[in-house]
């Protein structure tokens, strides 16, 4: 599903996200092996990126945390797997920014 994710159309990503792909890819960073890993930030990159909006929320993001996801990301920043740690990071960079409050 990953992989249809990185290929697929903006529908197409919607429609499987619609099935429960972020549960899915939220349970299988837990305790995948770091090829696995690799696809599966890869494929969640993608389905982040169809949240994307310039007047909204990103709600595929919003969700993703709602699960547990950006505390796995956090986690995952550490990962042996210096290239897991960079998806990792760079996701957060992306799709979860800090606000600076002055």
């Amino acid at each position: 599903m990953c992989n249809a994710c990185i290929t697929g159309t903006y529908y197409q990503v919607w429609q499987i996200t619609e099935a429960g792909l972020t549960v899915i890819i939220g349970k299988l960073l837990a305790y995948a092996d770091p090829e696995l890993k690799e696809v599966l930030l890869n494929g969640l990159a993608k389905v982040l990126e169809c949240g994307v909006s310039e007047h909204e929320e990103n709600l595929l993001a919003i969700n993703f945390e709602s699960l547990g996801g950006l505390t796995l990301l956090e986690q995952m920043q550490y990962d042996k797997n210096k290239k897991i740690g960079e998806l990792a990071g760079n996701i957060i960079k992306r799709y979860y920014p800090t606000e600076d409050i002055h």
